[in-house]
């Protein structure tokens, strides 16, 4: 299914730079052709050992040898790549994940000055339109593998009916395009935990056309890859007509009905009967929202605070030795705890966002980063310790103290955050109320409100 794998770990000579040493003829020959890659993030920069992407890539990269394009190294080095086709089957740019489970996992073309824009990319698409217009059907899931999970169980695989929206957002374009194919029946089937359920109710409120249903078999936490991984039934043409027209009548007690696909599954030495169950979005009621509420850590990553906040400081000499600092900061967050410590050890940690991190936001923020984490940290401590939102009360000059710096240098960084919609100010005279944020204004979601189950 397109799939390319750009981990060299027996070819020293590509060690790192695997597609950059494949074309280097062609670019020494004419420098423009380089720079187009380069433009796409195909390459990334490394002109210097304070670049923030530096430690994470050395590992990858052969720096003893001389080489003409020395200071730059493969985008995607280290990780098993994707390429995103569009619905006429053009290339349109490129995902990566890292082959172990640490760190920032997946990685999309999407440097500062990059020309590929990755909003609204549909994994699949190229080959399911076709299917989704003969049935009027579609599953959208949020992962790539997740894709391969369903594409498997589907027995005209010719035609399938299934795109990965790579992550839970659902674009104004993807709705125009399943306008356009006359899609009728929508089944998302995204990962039973908080953000699922958030965009399964998205896609209702934006696809107004069509019916929309869920993956209503998955347990809480639960992804379809794990649900279907081991199912030897298919899921028929004559069975995706049905779940069509299922979803179209009602029951004589007036709800919704839901239709169930029975399959064989592989546990171990053992078969067991199992069924694929479909649901009607208004099945989400009141309960699986509290639930998911209950349990946000499933969005975080967690670290030690006293792995990092020794970290945050800007008493530096020079610029060389900030830098230092900084590539030390962003170290420390690739390497996260990805499940909540223990109650009792809950105060000794402090946590962000996983898209956050996985999104680069923070690589993003250059200085301005070292204060963000010292007020999130703050933030979350005085809201464990009662305080009302956690907001932080302090002035420019104690926020200073804490980090060895002037009070010029604290309003420079506060005016950045506040501009990139990662901090709230508030004042009243010469006081001022502080509050992180990890998603600026324009990139959060439309508040969504949940309906009553059936």
């Amino acid at each position: 299914m397109g799939v390319r794998c750009l981990h060299e770990k027996n070819a020293s000579d590509f060690r790192g730079r695997a597609l950059l040493n494949t074309r280097l003829d062609s670019f020494i020959q004419d420098f423009r052709r380089f720079h187009d890659f380069y433009r796409a993030s195909i390459f990334r920069l490394l002109n210097d050992k304070s670049s923030p992407a530096f430690r994470y890539y050395r590992q990858h990269i052969d720096f003893g040898a001389r080489h003409p394009y020395g200071v730059y190294s493969d985008y995607f080095a280290g990780r098993i790549t994707f390429p995103i086709l569009n619905i006429d089957g053009h290339l349109e740019g490129m995902i990566g994940r890292r082959p172990d489970d640490r760190g920032v996992l997946w990685l999309r073309q999407n440097q500062e000055d990059s020309v590929i824009h990755p909003d609204g990319w549909l994994y699949g698409i190229d080959k399911s339109a076709r299917g989704i217009r003969e049935y009027q059907t579609a599953v959208i899931v949020e992962g790539i593998f997740d894709f391969f999970a369903f594409y498997n169980i589907f027995q005209n695989q010719d035609r399938p009916i299934v795109v990965s929206t790579l992550g839970t957002a659902i674009r104004p374009s993807t709705v125009r395009l399943f306008h356009d194919l006359a899609m009728k029946h929508l089944v998302v089937a995204f990962d039973w935990d908080e953000a699922g359920m958030r965009g399964i109710q998205k896609a209702a409120s934006v696809i107004e056309e069509a019916k929309i249903s869920f993956l209503g078999s998955l347990k809480e936490g639960e992804d379809p890859a794990e649900r279907l991984k081991g199912v030897l039934g298919k899921l028929s043409n004559f069975g995706i007509r049905h779940l069509h027209k299922g979803m179209q009548v009602k029951s004589p007690s007036g709800k919704p009905v839901m239709a169930s696909f029975p399959v064989e599954k592989e546990t171990g030495k053992n078969r067991v009967r199992d069924e694929i169950l479909f649901k009607p979005v208004s099945a989400i009621g009141t309960t699986s929202a509290k639930a998911a509420q209950e349990k946000p850590e499933s969005a975080h990553f967690w670290y030690r605070i006293d792995s990092i906040v020794h970290l945050l400081s800007y008493k530096h000499t020079n610029r060389a030795e900030l830098q230092k600092t900084l590539q030390q900061v962003i170290e420390a967050l690739s390497d996260p705890r990805k499940e909540p410590p223990p109650k009792e050890e809950l105060n000794q940690f402090f946590r962000l966002p996983i898209k956050f991190i996985e999104d680069e936001h923070h690589l993003k923020l250059g200085d301005a980063l070292i204060l963000h984490l010292r007020l999130a940290i703050e933030q979350q401590t005085k809201k464990r310790k009662g305080g009302v939102g956690g907001k932080i009360k302090e002035s420019d000059s104690t926020i200073a103290g804490w980090l060895q710096t002037s009070t010029r240098t604290i309003q420079k960084y506060k005016s950045q955050l506040k501009e990139t919609g990662l901090l709230n100010i508030q004042k009243n005279g010469i006081k001022q109320e502080l509050s992180v944020r990890y998603q600026s204004e324009q990139e959060m979601p439309t508040p969504i409100r949940v309906q009553q189950s059936l």
